[in-house]
């Protein structure tokens, strides 16, 4: 599939990764690869008695996605829930945080512009961001919703929100040392200097507008 371009980063993701893969579940595989045309495609390859889908994505196309959603989050879909690094876990690890941070970002801003003068007193469990972020997406991309309510399964719950939720972890300390979030009583509070960066903003998209936008790309 790379030929002779250069593979970046490769990772498992799916139903063996989360742990309701079936006899008959697809091996899910990633591959970010260098100065890849097209963008992004879709390969089935046989692997013994089952099957492999390869996700491959351009390096840049995929950095793009991280930070703002350029591919509408397709490749980021794949990061952003439990995922098995199998070359480059560190570069993997980075673009996780970033794609998080860039998330919770939105979701922040989405409570400042609907709430203005309300925002800066709410209490917001750290799971909130996962679990809203998931609802989102199963909205906006139904054949994801399978997989979350599989993900979220009594007998997985745990060991998948704990891998999920270490990025957004990662992510939110980022946030709290620029000063956007400060922890209280182990729950996040929006500052007074994140509310005044998004209301200097000239041009304010509330996140269901830049979510349908993305689907739209994906269309």
């Amino acid at each position: 599939i790379a030929g002779s371009r250069q593979i970046v980063a490769v990772f498992f993701y799916g139903s063996h990764v989360c742990g309701y893969a079936d006899k008959k579940s697809d091996v899910n595989v990633l591959l970010v690869i260098s100065n890849y045309s097209p963008l992004l495609k879709g390969y089935l390859k046989p692997l013994n008695e089952l099957r492999a889908f390869i996700l491959a994505v351009d390096k840049r196309g995929f950095e793009r996605d991280v930070r703002q959603g350029w591919l509408g989050e397709f490749a980021v879909n794949r990061l952003i829930v439990p995922y098995q690094p199998l070359l480059n876990g560190r570069y993997l690890q980075d673009k996780e945080v970033k794609a998080k941070k860039r998330i919770i970002w939105e979701l922040l801003e989405n409570i400042v512009l609907t709430f203005p003068e309300l925002s800066q007193e709410f209490l917001i469990e750290k799971e909130y961001f996962m679990h809203e972020t998931l609802t989102q997406r199963a909205r906006l991309f139904p054949r994801l919703t399978y997989a979350f309510l599989n993900m979220m399964r009594e007998d997985l719950k745990k060991r998948n929100v704990d891998c999920m939720m270490k990025g957004y972890q990662m992510a939110l300390v980022e946030l709290a040392e620029e000063n956007k979030i400060v922890f209280s009583n182990g729950c996040v509070k929006i500052t007074r200097n994140f509310v005044d960066v998004v209301r200097k903003r000239r041009v304010r998209i509330p996140l269901f507008v830049k979510t349908v936008q993305r689907v739209a790309l994906m269309n």
